[in-house]
């Protein structure tokens, strides 16, 4: 795994004109869309219905017909038709097959992927961090990904997963932990627990770092967090089928769409 020197940038995706990115993830889509149509032939069913060839130049008018698969069709296509649903490339080399709710079947096909690196580099962290990874690496995919960002970033990752708040504080306290990724409310668990203990959680730990997901982050809780225990927080936005959609950067005045993502908004 590749991993990106510190900077403030994770790559010179980051820094694109708007009229680069757009021409950038047009043909990329155009590209993803004509491999779907080859690979898939629920997918190209879809694609070829909506009577014009992907391109770089027409691929998001062609996004716009594709019809809409909510998580609840996606679920009764995989009873129908396992593990998934005809979408899957069959001679992908897939790396893991994560389960979410559904269930839905999910492979992830390589490390190489930036998937939630940028947020984390966008926090701050990076060589010389030492990580709690507080989420589940069981069956879901949310502890590996995790995992697999703050590596991409250079972080040292403690994968602490959903070990009980004592355990946590023991590691936070005896590896010298700097940084949290996880849920607010879990790292207000761990931190009150922590107090139970007779600790003062500012001056007895390192931890000075935290990027959330998974819920939201409500300003209260982020300004105890900042003003009392001097921990600057970050939040990030994703799915299971897609991994980081959006996250905040170090002026956490709005959130940043990841370079691999097009975001459509539906009226439902």
């Amino acid at each position: 795994m590749a991993v990106k020197k510190k900077g403030l940038y994770f790559d010179a995706k980051e820094t694109r004109s708007r009229e680069d990115r757009q021409a950038g993830q047009a043909g990329e889509l155009a590209a993803m869309m004509r491999l779907a149509a080859k690979k898939s032939p629920l997918m190209r069913k879809q694609i070829e219905s909506a009577g014009i060839s992907p391109t770089k130049r027409n691929a998001f008018d062609l996004l716009k017909r594709l019809p809409v698969i909510s998580r609840e069709k996606i679920v009764q296509m995989e009873i129908d038709d396992p593990p998934y649903a005809g979408l899957g490339n069959p001679e992908a080399a897939v790396d893991r097959i994560f389960t979410s709710p559904g269930p839905v079947y999910e492979p992830h096909l390589s490390e190489s992927d930036p998937i939630w690196a940028r947020a984390y580099r966008a926090a701050g962290f990076g060589p010389g961090d030492v990580v709690l990874n507080a989420f589940s690496y069981h069956l879901v995919a949310a502890g590996l990904t995790f995992h697999s960002g703050l590596r991409r970033v250079g972080a040292t990752v403690v994968p602490s997963g959903a070990s009980s708040a004592a355990i946590q504080v023991q590691l936070i306290r005896d590896l010298k932990v700097t940084g949290y990724t996880g849920t607010p409310s879990f790292l207000k668990a761990i931190i009150a627990r922590a107090e139970e203990d007779g600790r003062d959680f500012r001056k007895d730990f390192s931890l000075r770092r935290a990027c959330f997901a998974a819920e939201p982050l409500h300003p209260a809780l982020r300004t105890e967090f900042e003003e009392r225990y001097a921990i600057d927080t970050y939040q990030m936005y994703g799915a299971t089928e897609v991994g980081d959609v959006a996250y905040e950067c170090r002026e956490k005045a709005g959130w940043h769409l990841c370079e691999e993502v097009i975001v459509e908004s539906l009226d439902p």
